[in-house]
């Protein structure tokens, strides 16, 4: 029975949304231990991505709340420290929206996005609730 459970503790990865492939999990983690720099896995639904399927991804938190967050043209930053840029458009062309936001980060709300240009990320669907967050993803690899 514990050989069953192995799985479902680690998440391989195919996009190259972040810099890491494999990762352990930590599932249901208490909103403390959610803080800039951690990877999290959480759900996304978008009409962007295979038109609204819905699919398990993994980002880093790059700003967190009570941090001071800012959007300035298509460039993204956090206590004044640069954390992202947004593409006008994705791969196949198709217009992207753009997440606007100045001041504080609300409580229970993180920022969060992949390591590559063209990871679908909150430059383009906003805040992250911590509720969301599915498991913690350590990078083994």
């Amino acid at each position: 029975m514990a050989g069953m459970l192995v799985p479902s503790r680690f998440a391989v990865t195919l996009t190259p949304s972040t810099d890491h492939r494999i990762f352990f999990l930590k599932n249901d983690p208490s909103r403390e231990e959610l803080e800039k720099g951690t990877y999290v896995m959480f759900d996304i639904r978008s009409e962007y991505i295979d038109g609204g399927v819905s699919h398990r991804v993994i980002k880093r938190i790059a700003c967190d709340e009570d941090e001071h967050f800012s959007s300035i043209g298509d460039t993204f930053y956090c206590d004044g420290r640069k954390v992202a840029v947004a593409k006008s458009r994705s791969l196949t062309g198709v217009k992207l929206p753009r997440f606007f936001f100045s001041g504080k980060i609300p409580a229970g709300l993180i920022f969060v996005v992949g390591q590559h240009r063209d990871s679908y990320d909150s430059r383009y669907f906003g805040f992250l609730r911590k509720e969301e967050v599915k498991a913690i993803a350590y990078p083994l690899f």
